[in-house]
């Protein structure tokens, strides 16, 4: 399993190593661990960290444990917050670190991985345009204060979290794998700013039904992945308590020519639906 992360220098080296290998097959989604697979990229070599132990459970099964990499990083600006694919590291005024590490277990059909995160942010303050409609907190933004959570700053003060990062545990049986997870995933044909999902923001809680690998269908070929998770309000927007988490879910499909592996076509979507404390809206 290789330590690079979605959308740091790493990623960018396996997929532009990917445009040289013809035997590469382009998708639509990636998640971190996709990046650790040994057939990810076949021109990129080995691993670039080894597991320390390979043992057996007694009954045959092999399992194996590996310490991920301690990763830092560090975010300075000096005027206003600039923030792009961090994660669950906000870019604000001033200083803002993370340090992560876990570690990743295997054994048989079954994989997990903890692998959280330490976050610190300085959020220095910043003029900020007034937030002017009615029951909105003061730091939600002003021109979509109605329709998006996007606050211009994550409060007065400096503040620390510990986030799941990109855990998860799944079975992968045959060309299909089952699991639950809180990664973040990549949905879409840009290198910097997928279309539909990318890792601007934290991962959330989710489960998942994924292939694995293609699966043949004659001439073509077939795969795709599909959650069902839920994402939380921030406490920087509306005062309003039983609007606070939506049921979030969504597809992808991507279909190929078996003929013509560069050449494919992906349908993907996402939904929101507000959840209730007593169920869905």
């Amino acid at each position: 399993m290789r330590s690079a992360a979605l959308g740091d220098p790493g990623d960018d080296f396996r997929q532009a190593l990917s445009t040289l290998d013809s035997s590469a097959v382009w998708s639509a989604t990636r998640t971190a661990r996709d990046l650790g697979r040994a057939d990810a990229c076949p021109l990129a070599g080995a691993g670039w960290t080894d597991w320390i132990s390979a043992e057996s459970d007694g009954a045959g099964t092999a399992f194996r444990i590996r310490l991920l990499p301690a990763r830092l990083h560090n975010a300075f600006n000096s005027a206003y917050p600039v923030d792009r694919n961090n994660g669950p590291l906000w870019g604000g005024r001033g200083v803002s670190v993370a340090v992560s590490t876990g570690v990743v277990f295997e054994a048989g059909r079954f994989s997990a991985a903890l692998s959280p995160v330490l976050l610190w942010h300085q959020n220095r303050a910043f003029a900020i345009p007034d937030t002017v409609l009615p029951g909105l907190s003061p730091f939600a933004h002003p021109w979509h204060g109605e329709s998006l959570d996007w606050p211009q700053r994550f409060g007065p003060d400096a503040f620390s979290r510990i986030d799941s990062g990109e855990s998860y545990a799944r079975l992968d049986l045959g060309s299909w794998g089952v699991g639950v997870s809180t990664q973040t995933r990549w949905w879409g044909p840009a290198r910097r700013y997928p279309l539909l999902l990318s890792n601007t923001a934290p991962g959330w809680p989710h489960a998942f039904v994924e292939t694995t690998r293609p699966v043949s269908l004659g001439p073509l070929s077939v795969g795709g992945t599909m959650f069902w998770g839920s994402v939380k309000e921030s406490e920087y927007w509306d005062g309003v308590s039983d609007n606070d988490r939506r049921w979030f879910t969504g597809f992808l499909v991507q279909l190929g020519l078996r003929a013509a592996r560069s050449l494919t076509l992906t349908v993907a979507g996402t939904r929101q639906d507000q959840l209730h404390p007593d169920g869905l809206a």
